[in-house]
């Protein structure tokens, strides 16, 4: 290959049958392509392959294609999308379409090539809102052809109601998920999907973006809820009191959940709206579900109503939890208020010895004096996140995270600060481990 003064890159001269046949000995041992940054300089590389080449199936053992189209040309993904044994795709699609305004053909040819992927397994579609118009959703709905798919993820607002309706007859359909938005996210799109009676057959885990009021009508009118293991709930607005009837009728419709999500994503513009109160009390009817192991509570506008005597209650009816994410607090506020201190750590040390997730919003400021010496130690913790917590004093933070974290537990936080207390951690839980190792060898030969 050469490239010219425009910088433009092409081939010498044009691939005969040699080359093409070379090509194809080595194209069968390809399984994956990763494919990102194409731009201008390639077309006419890209042009050359797709008009000599002899079979539309470039690559014939080829599983997964990801293609990141947000700062390339589109168009060049769909040389690569013809093969017929593709089952994982995931495409990061631009975002420099102006809000409202139609879709390229580019974008077009992508979504009509999708569709006749026949052996489609798992479909990941990202990409920021403005991308995603009416004109995409006709596309979307095309997939229901796809008839092996069983996962497939779609950006926040893409996912409405039309592509549910799309995706219902889908036999082995058994996750649908999205992906969040910023901030700036409109949250006035009506979720209302018309399903037929024997929706969703091979589902299990659902997200859906809506509000209280329609999130209810559909759990007590499709028959496919009570199956789902895994509930992700974006919801536009919530508060303590509105909250607590829909978590009623989860816990009466969903008696096999696993994993409960319940989100507030979506931010307000006015910013010195009075905060609503979201309280753990709220999440009392779910807690009686035999098989939930993952819980997640997220409200970025909301004020500190986690106490520890509510977290102490959560926990005692919830032992077997390995994922739990109450995130709750003033967006706004670099540090915003909560009532739990370290001290709910060691709450949950002792009655959650299955957690393996942890995110919360502490004060890690408060209190230090009034913690145990000697605190019990997380079994299984890998993740402990505490991005926006309020911390002072991080050498004596981190002395007292060492005692309680395991080896393989990996810190989260947004400050400086926390960023030191993770630094220090890994050092000072080996050298707890070195002298608990060291006394056990003493206390053996005395």
């Amino acid at each position: 290959m050469q490239a010219d003064d425009n910088p433009q890159l092409y081939f010498n001269r044009c691939p005969g049958g040699e080359d093409w046949a070379r090509f194809e000995k080595y194209a069968k041992l390809v399984r994956e392509i990763h494919l990102a940054g194409l731009h201008h300089r390639h077309v006419r590389i890209l042009q050359t392959i797709a008009e000599g080449r002899r079979s539309l199936n470039l690559f014939p053992n080829l599983h997964t294609l990801e293609y990141d189209m947000r700062h390339a040309l589109v168009t060049p993904c769909l040389l690569f999308m013809h093969s017929t044994t593709v089952n994982r795709l995931k495409l990061d699609l631009p975002s420099e379409y102006p809000v409202d305004i139609q879709l390229g053909a580019e974008i077009s040819s992508v979504m009509d090539s999708i569709s006749r992927m026949s052996k489609l397994r798992k479909l990941e579609i990202t990409g920021s809102e403005p991308v995603f118009s009416r004109d995409l959703d006709r596309k979307l709905v095309a997939f229901k052809t796809l008839t092996k798919l069983e996962r497939i993820f779609l950006p926040r607002y893409a996912a409405r109601g039309e592509v549910y309706e799309a995706l219902a007859n889908l036999p082995a359909l058994r996750e649908i998920g999205t992906y969040n938005l910023n901030q700036l996210s409109r949250t006035d799109i009506e979720f209302a999907p018309s399903l037929p009676p024997e929706s969703f057959p091979a589902l299990s885990a659902l997200t859906i973006s809506t509000n209280i009021q329609t999130t209810q009508r559909l759990l007590h009118k499709h028959t496919f809820f009570p199956q789902l293991e895994g509930l992700h709930i974006d919801l536009h607005e919530f508060d303590s009191a509105s909250l607590a009837p829909l978590l009623s009728d989860i816990a009466q419709v969903c008696k096999s959940l696993q994993r409960l999500t319940i989100w507030k994503s979506s931010l307000p513009q006015n910013h010195s709206a009075p905060l609503p109160h979201v309280h753990l009390s709220t999440l009392t009817p779910i807690l009686a579900l035999a098989n939930l192991t993952h819980l997640e509570l997220r409200h970025p506008m909301s004020s500190p109503g986690i106490n520890e005597a509510e977290l102490k209650d959560l926990a005692a009816q919830t032992p077997r939890i390995r994922s739990l994410r109450l995130v709750t607090g003033d967006f706004y506020n670099p540090r915003p208020q909560s009532l739990l201190t370290l001290r709910a750590l060691v709450i949950l040390a002792v009655r959650c010895p299955h957690l393996r997730e942890l995110e919360l919003l502490l004060d890690a400021a408060a209190d230090l004096h009034a913690l145990p010496l000697e605190p019990p130690a997380f079994r299984a913790l890998r993740t402990l996140s505490l991005n926006r917590s309020n911390v002072k004093d991080a050498q004596r933070v981190a002395f007292f995270l060492a005692q309680m974290l395991p080896r393989e537990c990996v810190l989260e936080g947004n400050s400086a600060l926390w960023m030191q207390v993770a630094i220090w951690i890994p050092q000072l839980v080996r050298m707890r481990l070195v002298t608990a190792e060291r006394a056990r060898v003493l206390a053996a030969f005395s």
